[in-house]
């Protein structure tokens, strides 16, 4: 059974943003600019970490 090895880095900035888009939520709630900006910006991160998914389980698999 082949061990999984992942970025440690990649996984950390990923988390990293997320946490900093939450704590930054009650900052963008009065300024409807910021707020769009979070929610593109959250779109962006689980988009990454899509690519980032297929990229380790589909293209670095072992057969």
């Amino acid at each position: 059974m082949k061990t999984q090895r992942y970025n440690i880095w990649i996984i950390l900035a990923i988390i990293l943003l997320c946490v900093t888009a939450v704590l930054l939520f009650p900052v963008a709630f009065d300024n409807k600019e910021i707020y769009k900006a979070i929610i593109y910006l959250s779109i962006g991160i689980v988009l990454l970490l899509l690519f980032f998914l297929i990229k380790v389980h589909v293209f670095e698999t072992d057969k």
